[in-house]
């Protein structure tokens, strides 16, 4: 185990303050008396956040709405928020005088995720389109999204600041809900948020939108009644909208995420219950186009069978899919150390396809991890792999330590929200090639995060030292 994540056992009196802290509130934010004024001070110096941070944790939440907020501007003012443009602007700034990114790269994550992007600009020089790689990698992927793992093990660093962030990823679901209800369309059988800036596919349209359902669980689990009840709703409306994608990709995706919860929960039948009575109602309102898409991902047609042209469009979609499959496993072994180049798949295939005197149709690999094995090479694969299960452990580890503990409810639930978003990322991903985007960074950052709080919290600490959890 690495320094940053062996527990620091603070001074005597602490698991007494910490008792008396209520889920979902730092140390420092409670009003609780310590035992002794000099545990108050070890403590304070652990989990208080600096004005930097402070300032750094409100443009992260910034620059996590500031998609949705462009998204829904453009559509009703023909403009952009420009959000973004200023928390970018900040954020690197402010990442180097909390002095928070140094700490990141103590964990093992850290040293991973930093490992994964050093590899990618060393394939830089043997891509087959070097100034493609170059701009998709220096210029986009490394100041948007990648770093973004390092923002928010930056600047998150007290139980209060999880909650908060938790609830910003709540907000932007319920945004999304409301664009879909607002703008989106359906198009023949796959619903989707035409001329949207980010959610005009209808696969990662559904996979944003189970994202929405994971945030939800958090008030689910921490929530008044009222809350919960509105959690609830929320969750059968994405349902809903999941189903109307026609995304089979989704609909995986969708059952990977109600058996992960069912496994989890203690109350299997009432979860089988809940999950009855929101998608037995959603199925209703899916037109039986879109049922036939569906159906679809658990049979292997042909052509010749197919009744119309939604079906033939589907099979055509799966047998192009599986094609793409076979070509970005074949483009990793024969490129084994380097890959094609960072986000030139396309570029390969179709120069690999002109030297045959064919057309090929400029299409990604569908498929994450063979992405980034034929883009990147073994070594970025490996990285990314062991940070999206390291990312995991790290989940089911605080989920199970504060199981049935009321005193930590708040990390149970967001290890919960974690343990499934983990999941519908590694399903949703198998269809389609996102390794690039943000959604990866934030959650192993968020995980990150999660586990250095929980550390700081002496009892808490103790049950998830090795030693412990071997008895």
């Amino acid at each position: 185990m690495s320094k940053f994540n062996n527990p620091r056992v603070l001074q005597a009196g602490s698991a007494t303050l910490d008792a008396a802290v209520p889920p979902g509130v730092s140390a420092v934010e409670s009003n609780a008396a310590p035992a002794s004024a000099q545990p108050a001070e070890a403590l304070r110096r652990l989990v208080t956040p600096s004005a930097v941070q402070r300032i750094g944790f409100v443009m992260l939440s910034v620059y996590l709405l500031s998609g949705y907020a462009n998204d829904l501007t453009n559509r009703l003012f023909h403009t952009k928020a420009y959000l973004s443009n200023i928390s970018e602007l900040l954020l690197p700034f402010l990442l180097f005088a909390s002095g928070g990114l140094f700490r990141s790269l103590r964990s093992r994550e850290g040293k991973v995720w930093l490992f994964y992007m050093a590899w990618l600009i060393i394939d830089i020089p043997f891509s087959v389109w070097r100034g493609g790689s170059f701009n998709a990698v220096i210029m986009n992927w490394l100041p948007r999204n990648w770093i973004l793992f390092y923002y928010v093990t930056a600047f998150t660093v007290t139980r209060a600041q999880l909650g908060r962030l938790m609830r910003v990823q709540i907000a932007a679901s319920l945004l999304l809900l409301l664009s879909c209800f607002a703008f989106g369309s359906a198009d023949g059988s796959r619903f989707a948020i035409e001329g949207s800036l980010f959610f005009g596919n209808a696969n990662e349209l559904a996979m944003q939108v189970l994202f929405g359902i994971t945030a939800l669980f958090f008030l689910v689990y921490v929530g008044k009644l009222p809350l919960k009840i509105f959690a609830i709703a929320g969750i059968g409306f994405s349902l809903l909208y999941v189903l109307k994608t026609g995304s089979r990709g989704g609909l995986l995706g969708a059952i990977a995420l109600a058996l992960v919860v069912t496994v989890l929960s203690r109350r299997k039948i009432l979860i089988l219950l809940i999950t009855g009575a929101l998608v037995i109602p959603a199925l209703v309102f899916v037109s039986p186009e879109t049922l036939n898409r569906l159906k679809l991902a658990f049979s292997q047609p042909d052509m010749y069978s197919a009744k119309n042209d939604d079906e033939r469009s589907a099979i055509a979609s799966r047998l192009q899919r599986e094609e793409l499959l076979r070509q970005s496993i074949t483009m990793a072994f024969t490129h084994p150390l380097f890959g094609v180049g960072p986000d030139q798949f396309p570029v390969a295939v179709n120069g690999e396809a002109e030297k045959k005197g064919k057309h090929s149709n400029w299409l990604g690999t569908h498929n994450s991890y063979t992405q980034v094995a034929s883009e990147c090479g073994f070594p970025a694969f490996f990285a990314y792999c062991a940070v999206l299960l390291y990312s995991f452990r790290t989940s089911y580890r605080l989920f199970a330590a504060t199981r049935g503990d009321p005193a930590y409810r708040d990390i149970h639930a967001l290890g919960m929200c974690l343990i499934t978003a983990l999941v519908v990322y590694a399903v949703c991903t198998f269809f389609d090639h996102i390794a690039y985007t943000s959604v990866l960074p934030f959650l192993a950052g968020f995980a990150v995060a999660l586990r250095t709080v929980a550390y700081e919290i002496e009892p808490l600490a103790v049950r998830l030292s090795p030693a412990v959890q071997r008895r």
